[in-house]
């Protein structure tokens, strides 16, 4: 069997809970280096998990490392610039939602990746959860009749103050693009 190695750039809450904790454990998978801006974040998480290479410069672990999969979990608006260095060092890329900061971007970005001849994938973990696979079978299966309208009430997480929160800053139509992808998704 294949084992993959994966570099995880970005070691927030994403990262290091939808992603790195997941990788651990599965054994095609590698965690072969971690990147984060905040020094004393990366080095938490790599002594953690036991991931030996940390970085805060991610052209730099992508030169060193030469991973396989590249998995984006960085703010937004960083997503372009680790995104084309990615696919440029030879990685084919699993990206935290929201994608891109504009349609503009995602279209490059898609384009990038036609020409490098790499493989993109936005990570949809909702698809996923217990109850969308089962609530999807029973629209599916036509359980309910047919569904002509959805309301959706969402209670989330969110700071007060999104300045505060360095993921937040700059998200334009925050909740449609960080929450509201979710349910769009099905």
């Amino acid at each position: 069997m294949r084992k993959y190695k994966v570099a995880v750039t970005g070691c927030g809450r994403a990262g290091v809970n939808l992603h790195i904790k997941t990788y651990i454990d599965m054994e095609e998978i590698e965690v072969i280096a971690v990147c984060d801006n905040n020094q004393k974040r990366v080095n938490q998480v790599g002594k953690k998990f036991g991931i030996g290479k940390k970085y805060t410069d991610f052209n730099l672990m992508l030169s060193e490392e030469k991973p396989d999969i590249s998995v984006i979990c960085t703010p937004p608006s960083l997503h372009k610039a680790v995104f084309d260095a990615s696919i440029q060092a030879g990685c084919h890329i699993l990206l935290e939602k929201p994608s891109a900061s504009s349609l503009e971007e995602l279209e490059e970005m898609i384009d990038l990746s036609k020409e490098y001849n790499k493989k993109i994938m936005v990570n949809q973990n909702y698809r996923w959860t217990q109850d969308t696979v089962c609530a999807k079978k029973i629209v599916e299966k036509g359980l309910i009749g047919e569904v002509y309208r959805v309301e959706i009430i969402d209670y989330t997480w969110e700071e007060k103050d999104p300045t505060n929160s360095q993921w937040l800053s700059g998200l334009h139509q925050r909740w449609l693009f960080e929450q509201g992808v979710h349910w769009f998704d099905y």
